[in-house]
């Protein structure tokens, strides 16, 4: 009964300890997820004259590589009231749309009646560094009009009041579209605000969170062991190998793919992976020590 009544006590406050910590994760989890906003929703974005342009324009990404500076830009055209042609989604007249990002001009020449082509442009990033995975952050300017050839030709003006929508939605990433205050209706001047979207950035925290609870557990084995508190385990060797080549395996499928040398590998992954390997060793060196002679 004494060695009841001393255990039963442990074992409790054992329990309560367990569960304070799972109620502080748990209140965490929820603070980060609120944080982070994970639950956002990409969304489209009405600028320039928006609906109520003459020239309607649509502008979404279509993929983006941080590791080239490089933006994958959708763009097309739709006529708004008063120039709609004979045919549908047509304009009445000859148009030219121009997209002008940093030192690039681009330019889609439309005709009257005829079906309207689409466009797919390269748009440099400008600021940003992936090594900042998984906070990092980018931005990309653009300046969108649409001119009538007629009256441009004419030497009457030709920009058009246009309407530009912007869709937000980048996989991997959260994509805001703001207009410069130097903006006009005719001639639409945006920023596009580009970073990891939130559930991405959880992720990837919450994996390198994971490699540094290995990390600690495992010297926290090596350490015991090899200081004689705790007995040697041959099988705790095994499972300390196959940590070591787990942990690769565990940054490599880090959402987005980031390559190999960013800030979070320097300070993490290398740390956690040579931690794991410092542990193994002292595991081997307390169980060549400790076992019995061959005879």
């Amino acid at each position: 009964m004494r060695v009841a009544s001393s255990v039963l006590p442990s074992a409790a406050g054992r329990i309560l300890a367990v569960a304070i910590i799972l109620v502080v994760a748990s209140f965490g989890y929820v603070l980060l997820i609120r944080h982070l906003h994970v639950t956002e929703t990409p969304q489209e974005r009405f600028l320039g004259a928006g609906k109520a342009g003459t020239a309607q324009i649509y502008v979404w990404a279509t993929g983006i590589d941080p590791l080239n500076y490089a933006l994958q830009l959708h763009v097309s055209f739709a006529p708004g009231q008063g120039l709609k042609g004979q045919r549908p989604m047509a304009p009445d007249r000859d148009l030219a749309l121009v997209v002008v990002h940093g030192t690039t001009t681009e330019q889609v020449d439309i005709q009257a009646n005829r079906p309207v082509p689409d466009a797919d442009f390269e748009v440099d990033l400008e600021d940003g560094d992936i090594a900042d995975y998984p906070f990092d952050r980018y931005t990309a300017g653009l300046r969108i009009q649409c001119l009538d050839k007629a009256l441009l030709q004419a030497g009457k003006g030709g920009p058009l009041a246009a309407g530009v929508t912007v869709w937000e939605g980048l996989w991997g990433f959260s994509l805001h579209g703001v207009e410069l205050p130097d903006s006009r209706p005719d001639d639409v001047r945006l920023r596009l605000h580009i970073q990891r979207s939130p559930a991405l950035a959880f992720f990837a925290l919450a994996t390198y969170g994971a490699m540094i609870v290995l990390a600690c557990g495992t010297l926290v084995i090596s350490i015991m062991t090899f200081a004689r508190l705790r007995a040697v385990e041959a099988t705790l060797v095994g499972a300390l190998c196959a940590i070591v080549f787990a942990l690769p395996v565990l940054r490599n499928v880090l959402p987005g793919s980031p390559p190999l040398g960013v800030w979070a590998d320097t300070f993490v992954f290398l740390w956690a992976e040579l931690a794991v390997v410092f542990s193994l060793a002292l595991m081997i060196l307390a169980w060549a020590r400790s076992g019995p002679r061959a005879h």
